[in-house]
């Protein structure tokens, strides 16, 4: 069902409906009159070219994220996602304990129209099949109320420690001083201001308080029949059915306020009903119970938790106005009654008690996004920290001045509000500690430190004229150039100023996008194969340009032009943004109780391991020479980083038990089919193309790839019938390529026991294997020297037994001469490449030239 009523049912002009977004549906299409209904409220990507080939940004993204922040105070919704601001997560079940305060309780909730009112019947629900009406006789509405009514019931029974409330139950009262009303203001005798009692808090004050609002309660029900109703915006549940009908009654329709606390004036002052008596009642609106009510499809946990809390917030703003009339009442008696004033607390220059106590109990006051009125869904919140504020002001209660002393600054901090303090407020440990323990303030706890800073022109009023935006700095809360602001200007300087070839400008500039993207997930790379394909043929361009130059391949790749060593940097870079984007994630999920957010670690996976294939890709382009320079150990310290970050996020999954993240899981599903292919099929022919598949795969983990190694050695053995029927080169080429696979799990192993114990078994249990293959494939001494030559320790000679012994032949060698051939023999085996063969076949000869230089000791020459 759609959460708005002009969204239902819309066509177009041949009959067809209308194709709706998701988030269009959730809050309105930006402009209902075109065909293709969307909200431009959607998460993107982070910029990139979607055009390649013109190497520009594309223009929609530039103006749907524009529109983003200039709805989301500079923040796209992308951004917002990433700071787990977003309202479309799944929320834990709520904890709290039953307890309605009996201000709440549902015979204080409207089921027929009071006779102080002028409506003659309850407030039909809109859009209802069942045709239900707004009662608390009605199950349904009442099951939506209940946990509403619950949360404001802790709400204002936890205002009890605040200074604020001890001042507008028992605090003086004192009239405005003069110097603080504007110029021209119009004073009234019953202008006051209130204050909090002085002396030190105590818990005898704080009973006090306690028994002042409950004094209170029990008198706004007894003696002002105080009730709740409902009504929907741009209506006036008090008075939309005049007398007899008379069309021409002055009906004064309310606006879309969330709340609206009233008196029964019309009863009292104009009809003047013999034996009425002042009555107070609050009116809820139901648009934002709407959602809640039908129960929407695409409803999540925390959008729901963030109606209700909203909700909440609203019944409890509207006691404290409640209270006001009745403190009124009792302060200036029936006949005066009409000249109800609220007071202004302290130095702030707004009276208006409902925000006045939402900013002292959770230290600002929350502003839903988007705040078109077309939706009353929610995307995200944010709390304004300043109160009274340049905005606010202009809501204040007709006929009291906003008073300027102290000033009201022309700007105003808004920070997001994070889904985890909508969890909170509904978990009772949340209650018993925190706020048993920190009392009021509680959600200035919870705001991101991430904010924006807007600035008003003086003077201005509705519509408000914004002078300019900050984005402001999470440590000294101060407006800033923002990193990626910054990082984005910098590296724009740095190419303007390059002399790049255009093809090496191509490949800085996908690069780029790589280090901005850090923070994105799985559609940066989706989207970008037609790029990749491109980039690596500008590499092979590169390397082929190098190869084919004077020097050759003698050359160092590491400083061969400035535009590779740029790569390098920002894949450095790019990796620790995203070490850090998982970092953040696992705390997240930490605070969360352990809640895996598989959507988040999915987008942080499908990052990580397009940027390793991506890594493997410089690597293997730019050859082994790369890979030995100072430009190849950055790349690798960069590929370890995302390897580890892959650790953090995934534990790879037994056989039979279903994983999260199946695109992570694949690769050890075919490790695991492969390893038994090997070992109970013994089907090693079909084992070995496995292993190569694995390992001619770049995106495949350095794990998978190690363990491929082990198995294709093991499959080498199989083939041939075991270890001993293998060639000395076959079997030397099966033990490196066990131990390079050996060494790198042993490491991996290491590395990732510090962080994650999820990896423990799979890591035994191929170390304990490899170990045994590698022991296998080892090549003895004996196996490689010349038939009958034999082994023997250093042996010492006297000069007499030298002499004795004379020109006597041996057989015997010493261990150093063993070594010397089991090294010739072996660098035979290794060395397949002619360069290579040549280069080391000239070692060999230095080797014995520098032997037979050598003095031989006391062993007399032949």
């Amino acid at each position: 069902m759609a959460s708005s009523e002009y969204l239902r049912g819309l066509q177009q002009g041949d009959g067809e409906p209308y194709s709706i977004t998701d988030y269009a549906r959730r809050f309105g299409p930006k402009s209902p009159q075109n065909a293709n209904l969307k909200s431009w409220l959607t998460p993107l990507d982070p910029f990139f070219p979607l055009n390649w080939e013109h190497e520009r940004l594309d223009d929609s993204y530039k103006v749907v994220g524009g529109y983003q922040r200039n709805e989301l105070f500079l923040f796209t919704t992308r951004e917002l996602k990433d700071l787990d601001a977003v309202c479309d997560r799944p929320l834990k079940k709520s904890t709290l304990t039953p307890g309605i305060i009996p201000l709440l309780r549902r015979d204080r909730w409207e089921d027929r129209p009071s006779t102080a009112w002028l409506r003659t019947d309850s407030i039909p629900i809109r859009g209802d099949p069942l045709g239900g009406k707004w009662q608390s006789s009605n199950d349904r509405v009442w099951n939506v109320l209940k946990p509403i009514v619950t949360l404001a019931s802790r709400f204002i029974m936890s205002s009890k420690n605040l200074p604020w409330f001890d001042a507008l139950l028992l605090g003086p009262r004192h009239p405005v001083i003069q110097d603080r009303y504007p110029p021209g203001a119009k004073i009234q005798k019953e202008f006051h201001t209130f204050h909090p009692r002085e002396g030190p808090w105590t818990a005898e004050r704080e009973r006090e308080v306690e028994a002042e609002r409950d004094r209170v309660f029990l008198g706004l029900m007894n003696e002002m029949d105080f009730m709740f109703s409902y009504f929907y915006s741009h209506q006036n549940a008090r008075d939309n059915d005049p007398p007899n009908h008379d069309p021409n009654y002055p009906v004064k329709k309310w606006g879309d306020p969330l709340g609206v606390t009233t008196v029964n004036a019309w009863e009292m002052v104009v009809k003047k009903v013999p034996g009425a008596k002042w009555r107070v009642q609050t009116f809820i609106n139901v648009e934002a119970l709407e959602a809640l009510f039908f129960d929407y499809d695409d409803l999540s946990g925390s959008e729901a938790a963030a109606l209700r809390f909203r909700c909440a917030t609203t019944i409890a703003h509207e006691v404290m106005h409640a209270i006001g009339y009745y403190q009124s009442l009792h302060r200036l008696g029936v006949r005066l009654f009409t000249n109800n004033r609220e007071g202004y607390y302290a130095d702030e220059q707004m009276a208006e008690l409902g925000w006045s106590w939402q900013w002292a109990m959770h230290g600002g006051i929350d502003s839903k996004r988007p705040s078109n009125h077309r939706s009353r869904r929610i995307l995200t919140q944010f709390a304004e920290l300043q109160f009274p504020s340049f905005t606010s002001k202009s809501h204040a209660a007709s006929g009291q001045a906003v008073l300027i002393d102290p000033p009201i600054h022309n700007w105003s901090d808004f920070h997001p509000i994070g889904v985890q303090f909508l969890e909170d407020v509904h978990n009772q440990d949340f209650w018993d500690l925190m706020v048993r323990s920190f009392g009021g303030r509680i959600l200035q706890y919870h705001t991101i430190k991430e904010g924006t800073r807007i600035f008003y022109q003086p003077g201005s009023y509705k519509p408000f004229t914004i002078i300019k935006r900050d984005r402001l700095d999470p440590v000294s809360h101060d407006p800033y150039e923002n990193d990626e602001a910054l990082m984005m200007r910098t590296m724009q300087d740095v190419k303007t100023r390059m002399t790049h070839t255009p093809a090496e400008k191509k490949l800085m500039a996908f690069v780029t996008e790589i280090a901005e993207s850090a923070k994105t997930g799985k559609a940066f790379w989706e989207r970008m194969e037609a790029q990749v394909r491109t980039v690596r043929d500008i590499i092979q361009v590169l390397v082929q340009s190098k190869m084919n130059s004077s020097s050759g391949v003698h050359r160092d790749w590491g400083f061969m032009t400035t535009a590779v060593r740029e790569v390098v940097e920002l894949l450095v870079v790019a990796a620790t943004n995203h070490e850090r984007m998982v970092a953040f994630a696992l705390e997240r999920q930490q605070k969360h109780h352990g809640v895996d957010d598989i959507a988040a670690k999915g987008a942080l996976l499908a990052w990580n391991r397009g940027t390793r294939g991506f890594n493997r890709d410089v690597l293997e382009k730019f050859g082994k020479k790369f890979k030995e320079g100072e430009l190849g150990r950055k790349l690798n310290v960069s590929y370890n980083i995302l390897e580890k970050c892959q650790a953090l996020l995934f534990a790879p999954s037994q056989k039979g038990v279903k994983s999260n993240y199946p695109k992570e899981q694949k690769e050890f599903d075919t490790l695991m089919k492969t390893a038994e292919a090997i070992h109970f099929n013994q089907d090693f022919e079909g084992g070995r193309q496995m292993c190569l598949k694995l390992l001619s795969d770049r995106y495949i983990g350095s794990f998978v790839k190690s363990a491929a190694k082990l198995l294709m050695a093991n499959c080498e053995a199989g083939n041939a019938g075991g270890v001993e029927n293998l060639t000395l080169p076959l079997r030397h080429k099966c033990w490196k390529a066990a131990e390079q696979g050996l060494k790198r799990i042993v490491w991996l192993h290491e590395e990732i026991s510090r962080i994650s114990d999820a990896w423990q078994q799979l890591f035994e249990e191929y170390i304990r294997w490899g170990k045994s293959l590698v022991a296998k494939f080892t090549i003895v001494a004996a196996a490689v020297l010349p038939q009958g030559v034999e082994h023997m320790e250093d042996v010492q000679l006297t000069n007499s037994d030298a002499r004795r012994i004379g020109k006597v032949e041996s057989r015997k060698r010493t261990r150093r001469e063993i070594e010397d051939l089991v090294d010739d023999a072996m660098e035979d085996v290794v060395y397949t490449d002619l360069e290579e063969w040549q280069w080391a076949a000239s070692r060999r000869q230095y080797k014995k030239m520098k032997l037979v230089s050598e003095n031989p000791g006391n062993v007399p020459h032949e």
